[in-house]
């Protein structure tokens, strides 16, 4: 049966998304009346004029590096509803054929609803409670019926995919695992292009396999967990071993300068957002992760308001030190540097007591031991995503906490966002070194020092642009009369621009100092230029390597 209501492809338009509603309703009238084989062939004529209408914006709308303006989340939010609404009429249709008969046509319905409900939670990323009652199923009326690995196939894109109905379902459940936040929608369709291509090594198993797993219980309304069932339902398992291995092929792909796949929209987008996918998963499959570790007791802070800053040079900008009393660090005065404030600074409040606009302010819903949850609105959210790293002080003059963004998704309330931000530091300085150089002066950097949780010093780090870590640079520094020179040596962390490195202290100098300007017990650190290191280099290295 022919869709009667005239359906317009430019979703980008209001009167075009009107018109595929409209569509959409009548079908859903008209659905008691038909037979099965007339329904499932007017559903996926309707659903075809869904995916050839998305495919021609998608590009556009994901390969955009710009943020999203209301326009654009509205377009997504619908797409996501209509990917719903259809996957909710094909369940209807799909349980309807299968009380009668599971054959061809009803194998053909409930591959595409699994198809539709997969796009439908890619496109969510919200914190609405997902139903996976009916994806289970779907899933076990076809198992039992011996259909669920049957070849079929499905359009997306604007062209027709092999799948079988247990690796649609198993999309589903793995777009839904990281659907939560911790990848972008454009990651998430990166991984989606993945798991087309993954589909034929999407196989399940009934008992426990040897290693990490993931697990569905066929009998619940959850996701997938991980681990063996204790309680002895039924449930199928997806070993990670497997997953394991078909991110390294993508990955040994990418090393040959291969996109993999090597068409559609997710083969234009740019090799960042492949590497963060094969991170975040690298991450996900490690069972020594911090990814798999439990989640810290949580507990609520609903209505505490944080001045937030984004980035490496906002905090730098805003952030000013804390005293060793309120930090437990080594008594150090930090020097003065343009970029940061004087210690125990704070710009002096307006006098008509409104806050200043230029600030960005979050509400805290809850902190754990190790993270965050922030409420926003979208406008003060802007720039806050996955990777990104975020400074706050707790209180006033009080030391700079440091946090990685690891989750951002549509709050349950609208215009509002939730963002997740796993703790670095909760004692980070400012603090200036200068390049160590035997030809003058070096230049001045200014860096985040953030200690670490041994005492003996060896988890220290230092925040630093990516760039100024990919530069084999060492840095001089005085101390109490001492003159160090430290060199970045390792990644503690990384994110969007910035990295947490280690460092190591190289072998202490003898340096002259006439009159040291600061005492060692006023603590202030001194940075100082090692005047005697070009002589004891020409004399040392070169004239031994003349003489040998």
């Amino acid at each position: 049966m022919a869709i009667k209501v005239p359906v317009s492809l430019q979703y980008q338009r209001p009167d075009g998304r009107a018109d595929f509603e409209r569509a959409r309703r009548a079908l859903q009238a008209e659905l008691a009346q038909m037979d099965a084989g007339e329904a499932g062939a007017a559903l996926a004529e309707l659903a075809g004029t869904l995916d050839s209408g998305v495919a021609r914006i998608k590009r556009e709308l994901l390969g955009s590096s710009l943020c999203w303006n209301e326009d654009n989340q509205r377009l997504a939010a619908w797409i996501q509803e209509q990917n719903r609404r259809l996957a909710e009429l094909g369940e209807q249709l799909a349980f309807a054929s299968a009380r009668r008969a599971v054959g061809e046509s009803a194998a053909r319905v409930v591959a595409l609803t699994l198809l539709h409900r997969g796009e439908a939670l890619k496109w969510l990323q919200g914190r609405a409670r997902r139903e996976y009652a009916p994806l289970h199923g779907l899933y076990a009326v076809m198992r039992e019926a011996g259909g669920h690995r049957a070849d079929v196939t499905v359009v997306t894109e604007g062209r027709g995919r092999s799948a079988t109905i247990e690796g649609l379902y198993l999309r589903a459940l793995l777009l839904d695992r990281f659907a939560s936040g911790n990848l972008t929608r454009v990651q998430l369709e990166v991984l989606d292009a993945w798991l087309w291509e993954w589909m034929p090594r999407l196989v399940t198993r009934d008992a426990p396999p040897e290693g990490p797993c993931l697990r569905a219980d066929l009998d619940g309304n959850t996701g997938l967990r991980e681990g063996a069932r204790e309680d002895g339902g039924p449930a199928l398992y997806l070993p990670l071993a497997t997953l394991e291995a078909l991110c390294r092929a993508v990955l040994s792909e990418l090393h040959r300068g291969r996109m993999v796949p090597a068409h559609g929209c997710a083969s234009e987008m740019r090799i960042e957002e492949h590497v963060a996918v094969l991170d975040r998963l690298r991450r996900a499959f490690d069972p020594t992760s911090d990814a798999r570790e439990r989640r810290a007791q949580r507990r609520q802070a609903a209505g505490t308001k944080v001045e937030v800053w984004v980035g490496l040079a906002e905090i730098l900008r805003h952030a000013s030190g804390a005293g060793p009393a309120r930090s437990g660090l080594p008594e150090l005065s930090l020097v003065e540097s343009p970029l940061v404030a004087k210690q125990g600074k704070l710009p002096p409040p307006r006098a008509d007591g409104v806050s200043d606009p230029t600030l960005r302010y979050l509400w805290q819903s809850d902190v754990s031991a190790t993270g965050f949850g922030f409420e926003a609105l979208e406008s003060d959210a802007a720039g806050l995503e996955v990777g990104e790293i975020a400074g706050w002080r707790r209180e006033p003059g009080g030391p700079c906490v440091l946090g990685k963004v690891t989750r951002r998704l549509a709050s349950a309330t609208d215009g509002q966002v939730f963002i997740g931000v796993h703790l670095l530091s909760d004692a980070a300085q400012p603090i200036t070194l200068r390049c160590a150089t035997a030809f003058g002066e070096g230049a001045a950097h200014t860096f985040l020092y953030v200690p670490g949780d041994d005492s003996s010093g060896r988890h220290d780090a230092f925040l630093v642009p990516e760039s100024t870590f990919e530069e084999p640079s060492a840095y001089d520094m005085r101390i109490e009369g001492r003159t160090l020179t430290v060199r970045l040596n390792r990644t503690r962390a990384r994110g969007r621009g910035w990295v947490l490195a280690g460092f190591e202290v190289l072998p202490v100098r003898d340096v002259v100092v006439a009159a040291p300007r600061h005492t060692a017990a006023s603590g202030e650190l001194e940075l100082v230029l090692d005047e005697d290191l070009l002589d004891r280099a020409l004399t040392r290295e070169v004239g031994s390597r003349l003489l040998s």
